[in-house]
């Protein structure tokens, strides 16, 4: 009877000491996904406000990609305009078809301090003769002709009128002299109306 007892007390002890383990191994292990947050985040931050950023190079570019993506996949705590530079890469990393309503898309390419940009339009109802960059007024210039009454699907590449530190992006549009009300279907992609004869369309890059 002394030796079950015994025995009893011993398997409680083992089973003590064994949550106390687990716990603080548990508390180690939530220290140590704090600290790789709290790097990352750091990381992240650093990185956004360096001069290659700004200037959109790729290889600082897709760094900075991949730490957003590591910060994501560890479940870190969320902080301000995270969930808007999360999305950003993911419609930046999409294929372009589903973006659009048909498999008819167009590219082109504005070259700007020594950097191309590369994207895509979808039209209807019109042709778009020329996209150029007005560096003075940060904004795209889209010539049209033989223009309906339709619309421009615009991806506009990240780096060309806003930087990652300009967040949100926001976009302020005209048609012909007139201000236009459009649709931002995400971060980079807009959807803008225009009526018929229309010949140009300014999209100005804005941080309000």
């Amino acid at each position: 009877m002394m030796e079950n007892k015994k025995m009893r007390t011993m398997f409680l002890i083992i089973v003590g000491i064994v949550i106390i383990l687990a716990g603080s191994l548990t508390v180690i292990f939530l220290q140590q996904t704090e600290m790789e947050c709290l790097r990352l985040y750091k990381d992240i931050r650093e990185l956004s406000r360096t001069p290659e950023m700004s200037l959109a190079n790729q290889q600082t570019i897709d760094a900075h990609k991949n730490l957003v993506f590591e910060y994501v996949e560890k479940n870190c705590p969320d902080f301000p305009d995270l969930g808007f530079i999360y999305d950003n890469y993911n419609q930046n990393s999409l294929e372009v078809e589903p973006i659009f309503d048909s498999e008819i898309y167009f590219d082109y390419e504005i070259e700007s301090d020594g950097v191309t940009y590369g994207s895509q339009y979808q039209i209807s109802g019109g042709i778009v003769n020329e996209i150029t960059y007005a560096k003075n007024s940060n904004s795209l210039i889209v010539s049209l002709s033989e223009s309906e009454k339709g619309y421009l699907k615009i991806v506009i590449q990240t780096g060309l009128l806003h930087s990652f530190d300009q967040i949100p992006f926001t976009y302020f549009v005209i048609a012909d002299g007139e201000e236009v009300n459009f649709e931002q279907l995400s971060p980079v992609l807009l959807k803008i109306p225009f009526e018929k004869g229309t010949g140009q369309i300014e999209i100005i890059g804005t941080s309000w």
